[in-house]
């Protein structure tokens, strides 16, 4: 296994030498070594994609750093030439899920990071670059002051009232000015610019959050009144909740037993303790009256299915990831959901096929999701009418809890 460091504070970033171990989307067993330039050493992160020489006559190949040393390795090794990311796509825990993954189902780690990491959030679609115009601290300011013209005063005087760094274009828009009052100021020392990749504007109809399957604050559905299977077998669940700890839970709940009711109020729980929660459920599921229902209960939730578009997908992933949603409701790939404060993953109809990935890398989420249950040290709930034969076996060994909802409500 390779060895994986996600405390990026303590690596060796101001070592006059640094070296980084790369993996490719290849079926390969193992990571490449590569020195960075010293101009990239401030840039480098784990998780973070680089692109270097791969083979003779490669002008550059997409990678993922996996590790980072100091220690110069025997041989002469070539160095990046490039860093593709400006923040990490993947942390610890996602991290060592994949490796398990690339151990398990037989393929490499690099096919595994490059499924796992959707192509919206890879490629950055549904974002653009937007300049924005801060003022030049006073102790930074030159000496003497440059004269500057009315309409130049009327841009100073907006930017330094301005609490947040305002995009130039706007700030041109707002005030009725061109774009070359607000370069002299630039030119002159008293403003700064700075680019930095935003989300697209709802306007640009490119957003997740512009389509209907995006975000929406609402007025929280009450919670439904428990009947007496509910109660027994909801009072292990909050417990495990509540105390946090790997507890995998199998519930079996004939059609209309509410077990839909014990997910929510599970997944309301952890929302409470400021953590997020993962729920996956079959594509032919995920119907308009599903993602109302979650919705209608936490307001803040995020729907991934196969009809999203790159953007929409990107921004999803991004929008986790910066901890903007607190429950992901999705088909499989949503176990890769970047959640920062994971507490819950929810399984519902865990007996369905369509859990089965048929392309590389080959895997089934329900296991994966057990896996990162355990990893990430959280309870996991696998709801079905109908049981596989591996979870009924794993309850009949002691590896799980086995719960019963025999009753419809």
């Amino acid at each position: 296994m390779f060895p994986i460091d996600p405390d990026i504070e303590a690596l060796p970033l101001d070592s006059p030498s640094l070296f980084v171990d790369v993996v490719f989307d290849r079926p390969m067993d193992h990571a490449y070594t590569y020195s960075v330039p010293e101009a990239l050493h401030a840039r480098v992160g784990i998780g973070k994609r680089v692109e270097c020489s791969f083979g003779r006559g490669d002008r550059g190949t997409t990678g993922y750093i996996v590790h980072i040393s100091n220690q110069r390795p025997p041989r002469e090794v070539k160095a990046i030439s490039a860093i593709l990311d400006d923040t990490s796509m993947l942390d610890d825990h996602l991290l060592s899920l994949t490796r398990w993954m690339a151990d398990y189902y037989i393929c490499g780690w690099g096919q595994v990071l490059h499924a796992v990491v959707p192509a919206g959030a890879r490629d950055k679609a549904g974002t653009r670059t937007a300049t924005f115009i801060v003022a030049v601290p006073s102790h930074e300011l030159p000496n003497p002051l440059p004269t500057v013209t009315p309409k130049q005063k009327q841009v100073l005087d907006a930017v330094r009232q301005s609490t947040a760094p305002i995009e130039s274009g706007e700030l041109a828009k707002r005030l009725g000015v061109g774009a070359s009052v607000i370069s002299g100021l630039v030119s002159k020392g008293i403003l700064r610019k700075f680019t930095e990749r935003v989300e697209r504007s709802t306007s640009d109809g490119n957003t997740a959050d512009s389509t209907s399957d995006g975000a929406h604050d609402q007025t929280p559905l009450t919670p439904l009144i428990m009947n007496e299977d509910q109660i027994r077998v909801w009072e292990p669940i909050r417990e495990a909740v509540t105390t946090s700890g790997f507890h995998p839970f199998l519930l079996h709940g004939v059609t209309g037993s509410g077990k839909t009711e014990i997910y929510l109020r599970a997944i309301e729980e952890v929302v409470r303790r400021g953590k997020e929660a993962i729920v996956l459920v079959p594509e032919i599921s995920l119907t308009p009256q599903t993602t109302e229902r979650f919705r209608g209960r936490f307001g803040n939730v995020a729907v991934l299915h196969s009809s999203l578009t790159d953007a929409e997908r990107g921004g999803y992933w991004r929008r986790v990831a910066a901890g903007h949603v607190n429950v992901v409701v999705g088909a499989r790939s949503a176990v890769f959901a970047p959640t920062r404060r994971l507490g819950l993953i929810v399984i519902d109809e865990e007996h369905e096929n369509s859990f089965k990935q048929e392309s590389t890398p080959r895997y089934h989420a329900r296991d994966v999701a057990v896996m990162r249950a355990r990893l990430a040290n959280v309870p996991i709930i696998m709801g079905s009418a109908t049981p596989s034969l591996e979870s009924w076996h794993a309850t009949v060994n002691g590896e799980y809890t086995w719960l019963d909802m025999p009753n419809r409500v």
